[in-house]
């Protein structure tokens, strides 16, 4: 049973990193349109095709898998969020799962079925998180977020204050500021905060929160957040999720709240890699798998 766990492991993440490099690659390169979307599908899927089944049999199966998904990822990455849009998006998420499910050897229903919750995740969860979540690495250094006195007065100027710049690294507990004498430091990149900081002889620590190995800007949690497809969009979704139910329920600065704040690390990343469809794409190439 281990050795059969341990192969599993060591070939589908194996497998998974190196197909989702190459569509990544393609994706985080160029702007891309539908057909772009699925010529990244297609690369990636003849990838993951081939690898699994050392076949170009296999290859051609997984590139035509690929694409239909990548398709329809790129005809779904400039929908709304109204119930329209939402009920576009899942019919046409069954279609392009019902299409792969039976291209790659499997059923069109399960294809269809899991395509949809998939959807239907992203949905929920880009809904939480205020914005369209995706694999995509961070491209730059953690800003410094508002906390305390000034994260109330954000709030009551009606500004968001859970994530600043989806592009940049989110992953880890973020550098805040709560005094209101410096609000002008929030939205800065917090190496630049600290040189300022420094320039008028005042000790980085006593004014920013968080910047240690946990922090939003240290080494450790900026690589995850750089390297690691998905995670910086789990880490939005995640503050996102934690600042509603911590405001609402009165638990922000409680050990309760930190305790909700772990505690829901693992299941809402589960959830996130759900919706950017890792369980579907690893349906549709064992499927492949077993030609």
């Amino acid at each position: 049973m281990a050795r059969h766990l341990s192969e599993y492991f060591i070939s589908w993440e194996w497998v998974s990193s190196v197909s989702s490099g190459v569509g990544l690659s393609i994706v985080t390169t160029y702007s891309l349109s539908t057909g772009g979307y699925a010529l990244a599908g297609a690369a990636a899927g003849a990838v993951a095709g081939g690898i699994t089944t050392g076949s170009l049999s296999g290859a051609a199966k997984g590139a035509l898998t690929g694409a239909i998904m990548g398709g329809v990822t790129g005809a779904l990455s400039s929908t709304g969020t109204s119930f329209s849009d939402s009920a576009y998006r899942l019919s046409l998420s069954a279609v392009g799962g019902c299409t792969a499910g039976s291209v790659s050897g499997g059923s069109c229903g399960e294809g269809a079925k899991l395509a949809v919750i998939a959807q239907g995740l992203k949905i929920g969860l880009d809904h939480i998180a205020r914005t369209n979540t995706s694999l995509a690495t961070s491209q730059g250094e953690a800003v410094v977020k508002p906390d305390g006195r000034l994260k109330a007065k954000w709030i009551k100027e009606g500004k968001y204050v859970d994530w600043l710049d989806k592009n940049v690294d989110n992953t880890g507990m973020g550098v805040t500021v709560d005094n209101l004498d410096y609000e002008d430091l929030v939205g800065l990149p917090v190496s630049q905060a600290k040189t300022i900081l420094l320039r008028q002889g005042i000790v980085p620590g006593s004014v920013l929160n968080n910047l240690g190995l946990m922090g939003e800007s240290s080494p450790y949690m900026s690589y995850l957040s750089q390297n690691l497809p998905g995670f910086s969009g789990s880490s939005i979704t995640h503050d996102s999720l934690v600042g509603v139910v911590e405001r609402a329920a009165g638990i922000e600065h409680t050990w309760y709240g930190t305790a909700f704040t772990i505690g829901s690390i693992p299941p809402s990343f589960v959830a996130q890699y759900g919706a950017y469809g890792v369980y579907s794409s690893k349906y549709y190439y064992s499927n492949i798998n077993k030609e």
